[in-house]
């Protein structure tokens, strides 16, 4: 149908369906510019406050970090003696006889059974701040009686 055909219908419709048709463009173009660009915005508007927080959250958790990384950068290095002292010390506190560490040269692994996750966050908080050290693999499988696994360590060097 070219043009001028579209304006000859036009002409021939009755004046109760040219009205009815204008209103149904009018609803179909109010819905589009509805869900294109007043629904979207109205949505930001309403989570924008929320996305906020979460991300000062996040930032002031970053910079907490920063600054405990920064601080742990200042304390004076450790020996390999005695952050072997240390490792075994916080196992022992940490897991009682559920952990064992082994020794090889540079490296120390941590064999660990039945831990559970919160133990094992306080313990790996504990090895790199006392020990100045931390766990460069993890291999952790969950049981019912909590984690079993192994943490390998690089010991500073002597």
């Amino acid at each position: 149908m070219n043009l001028a055909q579209a304006k000859s219908k036009w002409a021939s419709l009755p004046d109760r369906d040219k009205a009815l048709i204008r209103i149904a463009s009018i609803l179909v173009i109010g819905l589009l510019v509805w869900s294109v660009a007043l629904a979207p915005a109205l949505r930001t508007i309403r989570t924008f406050d929320a996305k906020h927080k979460a991300q000062e959250l996040q930032l002031q958790r970053m910079l907490n970090l920063q600054t405990q990384a920064q601080s742990m950068q200042n304390l004076p290095l450790v020996s390999q003696a005695a952050a072997v002292t240390a490792i075994e010390a916080s196992i022992d506190q940490a897991f009682g006889n559920r952990a064992e560490v082994i020794l090889s040269g540079n490296n120390a692994t941590v064999n660990v059974r039945g831990v559970s996750p919160e133990d094992l966050a306080k313990w790996l908080t504990n090895i790199r701040t006392n020990a100045r050290t931390i766990a460069i693999q993890a291999r952790l499988t969950r049981t019912n009686a909590g984690w079993n696994g192994s943490f390998q360590m690089v010991l500073p060097a002597q």
